[in-house]
């Protein structure tokens, strides 16, 4: 938020936007234009293949229902 306080001349709105980080650094003066070139996946991290397959989901409990936080109550009372 900073930055973009900066860059629009914009006060900061409280002490915490004040003492914020600065992204300037991340920034040159003149701009890059040689193209991105994108590496190949490493299927050791993400496996394209494995991707597709949708995981069977686990249905949760309802939220809030007191039924089932009386269940998981007892079950957790030794």
């Amino acid at each position: 938020m900073k930055t973009i306080f900066r860059i629009l001349g914009v006060p900061p709105l409280n002490l915490y936007d004040a003492t914020a980080s600065d992204l300037a650094d991340s920034f040159t003066s003149s701009p890059d234009f040689t193209p991105y070139r994108a590496l190949p996946v490493d299927e050791r991290l993400f496996d394209p293949a494995t991707a597709r397959e949708p995981v069977v989901p686990t249905p949760s409990p309802r939220m809030d229902d007191p039924k089932v936080i009386r269940e998981l109550e007892k079950a957790r009372t030794p």
